[in-house]
């Protein structure tokens, strides 16, 4: 028994133990995210955070975790790891953002989207660490949460400054529509933490609740209406301003290549506003609109040539005798059956029959080994339909029960399509 009561303790120290060090290998991890994102910074290397986080913090804390059992370790964990890992990260993430304003204020710019989301997890954490204070035995940076209300403020202008700029320049989408409710939340946490402090978590989780039940069951304003109000004005506004728009309410498609800027951004704003409702089958048929990629108007540079996307960053593939084309990755192409996939909406694709297309265009009908495939890589991730070109960014290549080489089913990415 003492033996199996001493393995026991010995691997829940280890668990214990690394999920510490996992948790400051991402909180530093993420520091360093933040600074490239929001200075500039070219930061590659995580090594040392690893190194800090699992060769030296995991090993010196199993050490200390396995030495004698104590059946208070997890509240001497959440302590530890609320007062030493998540609090400084706390700290540090506040310098950063100030430093963010501050070079926002210097250059006058606008903030980048991307920071609203970060002044909301920085919200949130530290709505964890007031509200955990009270059962924590020590108190390291209490001084911090009795003023990190006042702290917030800048926060908040820049939460909001954030969201309103990615509204107005993209339109509601579910996911600034959530992030919206969540900064509504923030701010009104903020507030009664100046303001009033009594019954404060409880009022905003009221809040949070009202506004949670509005977001997804409201009529007329859950996130859904709100998504389909919002992209149906961009598109209708777009529209309007380029004579693309008819006195039925339908689209005009658009020219396939233009050098003016305000009709390629015009047209851009329509095709983003379209891929938003491209599952609204109702809000399509009511502009018109049966193929969104209609709607991807190439500038006159891009006429002959596009840019792949994904791992084939920079390889450049001839738009020429296609009408449009779509660089998102595995648009229109749905397994439908047993190896078999409908492209494009309409087109049966068997997986089979494609390997041996793909096999025969290479003068191949059958390979025993991948480096058959060596010096044709480019040829065999290209695929020629009836009405379209399939250009995959990888193929994955394995082997069946009887051990012949075939197409892994769930294991290719088609990172474009040209369509004539």
């Amino acid at each position: 028994v003492s033996f199996i009561k001493n393995a026991v303790w010995t691997v829940w120290s280890g668990m214990l133990s690394l999920a510490v060090g996992a948790l400051l290998y991402l909180v530093i991890s993420g520091i360093l995210v933040s600074i490239d994102f929001l200075f500039d910074v070219e930061i590659s290397e995580f090594i040392i955070p690893a190194a800090l986080s699992f060769v030296i913090v995991t090993p010196m804390l199993f050490i200390s975790y396995s030495e004698k059992e104590d059946v208070s370790a997890i509240s001497k964990v959440v302590e530890l790891i609320t007062n030493w890992v998540i609090t400084p990260a706390l700290l540090v993430y506040t310098l950063i953002l100030l430093a963010y304003i501050v070079k926002i204020v210097v250059t006058w710019s606008l903030p980048c989207g991307g920071v609203a989301l970060m002044c909301l997890i920085w919200g949130l954490v530290s709505l964890y660490v007031a509200a955990i204070q009270p059962v924590l035995s020590k108190h390291p940076f209490s001084w911090f949460v009795k003023i990190y209300g006042y702290v917030a403020v800048p926060f908040v202008a820049l939460l909001w400054v954030a969201i309103l700029r990615r509204v107005l320049d993209y339109g509601i989408t579910p996911d600034r529509y959530f992030l919206i409710l969540s900064g509504i939340i923030m701010t009104v946490f903020i507030a009664i933490s100046l303001f009033s402090r009594k019954d404060g978590y409880f009022k905003t989780a009221f809040v949070a609740l009202v506004l949670l039940l509005i977001g997804l069951v409201a009529p007329g304003v859950n996130y859904n209406a709100s998504t389909i109000h919002s992209q149906t004005h961009r598109i209708k506004v777009a529209a309007r301003e380029l004579g693309l728009l008819r006195e039925d309410g339908t689209l005009i498609i658009p020219q396939k290549n233009s050098s003016d800027s305000t009709y390629l951004k015009g047209t851009k704003q329509i095709y983003e506003s379209l891929k938003q409702l491209e599952k609204d089958d109702a809000v399509l048929a009511g502009f018109g609109v049966e193929q969104i990629t209609s709607f991807r108007v190439l500038s006159d540079a891009e006429e002959d040539t596009v840019f792949l996307n994904a791992d084939r960053i920079g390889t450049k593939i001839s738009t020429e005798g296609f009408e449009y084309v779509s660089l998102e990755k595995g648009l229109d192409i749905n397994l439908d059956g047993d190896r078999q996939y409908t492209v494009v909406g309409q087109e049966r694709l068997y997986l089979d029959d494609f390997f041996a297309a793909q096999l025969a265009k290479i003068g191949l009908t059958d390979i025993t080994d991948l480096s058959e495939l060596k010096d044709h890589q480019e040829e065999f991730l290209v695929y020629d339909g009836k009405d379209y070109r399939l250009y995959f960014d990888h193929i994955t290549i394995t082997r069946d029960k009887d051990g012949k080489m075939i197409a892994d089913e769930y294991s290719f990415l088609c990172t474009a399509i040209l369509f004539r």
